[in-house]
């Protein structure tokens, strides 16, 4: 009789084993997050502009802010190239790790373009209207300086 009495004890208490198994949770881990951008640009004048730096953001907002007062930023990075000629034809790889803590949160991204040179040290291409003439983009051109999309 007791050989029954202790397996029925096991199968007891078996089914708490298996259920606080299966809510296990693993502990968040760090994530990397890599943006390939692709950058052409020509014929900007070396006496204005002599750099382009893409910075790119992970965001908690479903949706990135439009200007840079959303408070929603989680983590960024950023990668300058030179410019030969006036000119940079590529992709720029822009890479950081989102932390543990952070990476449920994470829902959205945007990647920018910024200018810098001999007389200004950054720019905001998305203001590009703002620069002064012999850096504007040709006449009926809109650039895309910016993106952004649904962090995965």
């Amino acid at each position: 009789m007791r050989r029954i009495a202790l397996i029925g004890s096991l199968l007891a208490i078996c089914p708490t084993i298996v259920w606080a198994q299966a809510n296990f949770v693993l502990p968040a881990v760090p994530k990397e997050a890599v943006f390939n951008v692709p950058v052409n640009i020509n014929n900007l004048p070396q006496a204005v502009v002599n750099k382009i730096s893409v910075i790119c953001e992970v965001h908690s907002s479903v949706n990135p802010p439009t200007n840079d007062s959303g408070g929603t930023q989680l983590a960024a990075g950023s990668e300058s190239v030179n410019l030969v000629n006036g000119a940079y034809n590529g992709m720029v790889k822009v890479s950081f790790t989102v932390p543990a803590t952070d990476v449920a949160k994470a829902k959205s991204w945007r990647c920018r373009m910024f200018a810098s040179g001999p007389t200004f040290s950054q720019f905001n291409l998305d203001l590009y209207f703002n620069l002064p003439d012999a850096a504007k983009p040709a006449p009926g051109t809109t650039p895309k300086t910016s993106a952004s999309g649904k962090y995965d």
